[in-house]
C-alpha cells in the first residue's frame, strides 16, 4: 500500500494557508524521540497543567455569587460594602490577624507573593503543556514517513502540511470541548462555594 507521504502534491501546497501550515514543521522533530507518545501519567499531568486556570475561575464565581446572592437578598437597595466584598473575596480574616499577630503583615505579604508565583507557574505550566501536545503530535507524524524521505525536509514538509494542520485542528477542538467541560465544573463548583458562604436564613 502506498505511504500517504510518497503521493503527489498538488498545487494548493503553494497557498499562503499551506505555506503558514509548513512553518509548524520547518524544523523536524527527531521522529526516533523515545519521550513520544507520552505515557499515560504524563498525558494525566499534563491535562491538569491545562487545567490551571480553573482554582483562579472557581474562586472568582464564588465571590461574585456571594456577593450576588446576598445582595439580591437586599433587594439591591445600596451597592456591596468593604465587609462584604471581603468575605467574598475570603480575605475577611486579614484585618483581625494583622492586629492579633506581630509578624502577620509580613506572613499576608509572603502569602500574596506566593500566590503570584503559582499563577505565573500556572501559566507556565498551560504554555508547557500545550508546546509538548504540539510537539508530540509533529513527532508522530514524521514517524509515518519513510526513513528515506526524511532526508529531503523539504519535501517531508510539504507532504506533512495538510495532515498536521488536520491534527492540529482536531486537537484544538478537542480541547476546546475539554475547556467548556472544566468551564462548566469550575462554574458549578464556584456557585456551591458561593451559596454554601451564605448566612442561614439568608
Amino acid at each position: 500500500m502506498a505511504h500517504f507521504v510518497s503521493q503527489p502534491l498538488n498545487h494548493a501546497s503553494a497557498t499562503p494557508a499551506a505555506n503558514r501550515r509548513r512553518r509548524a514543521l520547518l524544523t523536524l522533530p527527531d521522529p526516533y524521540d523515545t519521550r513520544y507518545p507520552r505515557p499515560i501519567w504524563l498525558r494525566a499531568l499534563r491535562l491538569a497543567a491545562s487545567a490551571w486556570w480553573m482554582p483562579l475561575a472557581v474562586y472568582v464565581v464564588q465571590a461574585v455569587t456571594l456577593v450576588a446572592a446576598t445582595e439580591q437578598a437586599a433587594r439591591f437597595t445600596a451597592p456591596p460594602d468593604g465587609g462584604l466584598v471581603a468575605r467574598a473575596l475570603r480575605v475577611d480574616w486579614v484585618p483581625t490577624f494583622v492586629v492579633e499577630q506581630p509578624v502577620a503583615l509580613l506572613v499576608v505579604v509572603i502569602g500574596f507573593v506566593a500566590l503570584l508565583a503559582a499563577l505565573v507557574g500556572g501559566f507556565a505550566a498551560g504554555w508547557w503543556a500545550a508546546a509538548d501536545r504540539r510537539r508530540e503530535t509533529q513527532v508522530l507524524l514524521v514517524r509515518l514517513a519513510r526513513p528515506e524521505e526524511r532526508l529531503d525536509a523539504a519535501f517531508v514538509q510539504r507532504a506533512l502540511a495538510p495532515a498536521l494542520a488536520w491534527q492540529l485542528r482536531t486537537a484544538q477542538v478537542r480541547r476546546r470541548m475539554v475547556g467548556l467541560v472544566m468551564g462548566l465544573v469550575a462554574l458549578a463548583l464556584g456557585i456551591a462555594l458561593g451559596l454554601g458562604a451564605l448566612p442561614p436564613g439568608s
